[in-house]
């Protein structure tokens, strides 16, 4: 104990209990120590797989994973259920312990529905996009009046300011939509995931939920709903293992932000460029949350912080998922317990924020974040 060191906001707080959770073996709680009888509840683990909408090769990577990461027997007290996330959440298993019925949701979770899904992130082609943007920005300048012609934009701007207003407003409605689509992406994902998370709440006990998923982008307006999740999941002792189920295949997980930051960077160089005699448009307005937006679609990124911020872990980056997943049994069999009282009594809604340092060198430390 005199090597945990526990923040809350920066400040620390006084360590009330800390042991070694083994096995089946969890700290013994004041009701049990009264009564004598250890409560069975507590001393099960459950494992949640959410499948979310793949390409068909994640759902290749995520199948084989999956289905390596539970070839093994399942120790005492271990359960799995097995979830689709498709604009809802379909469950596909309740918590069972039978190899068969696992290895058959799986198998459902992860079939193909007729067709092949539309690729939600990346819906527009970046050299299209680039292209319409270019040629869209060339004609809000002819219809203001300033002096750039149409064969300076790629693609050749309409010349007369009818066509050029028109592909103006095309290109808007494809930002739009972009972001229409982002919104609902981060609440079909959200929403569903922290309902999932406050079902567990009512079992003692660690509880890991594994979410296959090729990312997912969080716009501004739901940054509350994505600490809210985080929050959940610390309160309910749920841990998120996120698996990019793109595996190597990840490169394009930044491929919308730079897009997005370059269409900021070349509005900001414009304005820097008139002289006065342009009207202002809708783009030179939203510069900024243009600018903000697009350093949030780091797809991946996201996933991270799901994963590391309620003291699991991100496997990406492979295409042999299930090597790294195995990394779960692991830390549901072995993990140390901390508790503390907050000395707040302010109850604001903030998010709380708790950090975990051990002065002991060499020791790298996996813990949640905080809570609201």
């Amino acid at each position: 104990p005199d090597e945990i060191e526990v923040l809350e906001d920066g400040k620390p707080v006084a360590v009330q209990a800390f042991g070694l959770v083994r096995g089946s073996s969890a700290t013994v709680t004041p009701r049990e120590a009264e009564t004598g009888q250890a409560d069975p509840l507590r001393r099960v683990t459950l494992i949640t797989l959410v499948f979310d909408t793949l390409t068909q090769n994640g759902r290749d990577l995520a199948r084989r994973a999956a289905q390596e990461f539970l070839s093994r027997e399942l120790p005492p007290g271990q359960w799995v259920s097995v979830f689709r996330l498709d604009q809802r959440l379909y469950r596909t298993q309740a918590f069972t312990r039978s190899p068969a019925e696992i290895r058959a949701a799986i198998m459902a979770a992860t079939r193909v529905g007729g067709r092949e899904e539309p690729d939600m992130l990346h819906g527009v082609g970046s050299f299209d996009f680039e292209r319409n943007e270019q040629a869209a920005e060339a004609a809000a300048r002819q219809i203001g009046g300033g002096t750039a012609t149409a064969n300076q934009a790629v693609g050749a701007a309409p010349a007369d300011p009818a066509s050029a207003a028109i592909l103006q407003v095309l290109q808007r409605m494809a930002v739009a939509i972009d972001r229409a689509q982002s919104d609902q992406r981060s609440q079909s994902t959200l929403f569903p995931l922290m309902s999932l998370i406050k079902a567990h709440g009512a079992l003692e006990g660690r509880k890991a939920l594994v979410f296959f998923s090729e990312g997912f982008v969080i716009p501004p307006n739901q940054e509350e709903a994505f600490r809210a999740t985080i929050s959940e999941a610390n309160r309910a002792n749920v841990s998120f293992y996120a698996v990019d189920a793109r595996g190597l295949d990840s490169a394009r997980s930044l491929d919308n932000a730079r897009i997005g930051l370059e269409r900021s960077a070349r509005n900001s160089q414009r304005q820097m460029m008139t002289r006065g005699n342009e009207p202002v448009t809708v783009e030179d307005v939203m510069n900024s949350e243009n600018a903000e937006m697009a350093l949030r679609q780091d797809t991946q990124g996201m996933l991270q912080m799901l994963a590391e911020e309620t003291g699991g872990i991100l496997v990406a980056n492979s295409n042999n998922l299930a090597e790294r997943l195995s990394r779960v049994a692991g830390d549901l069999d072995a993990y140390y317990e901390v508790a503390y009282a907050p000395s707040t009594t302010t109850y604001d809604g903030r998010f709380r924020k708790v950090e975990v340092k051990v002065k002991r060198r060499g020791v790298d430390v996996q813990s949640r974040s905080g809570y609201f």
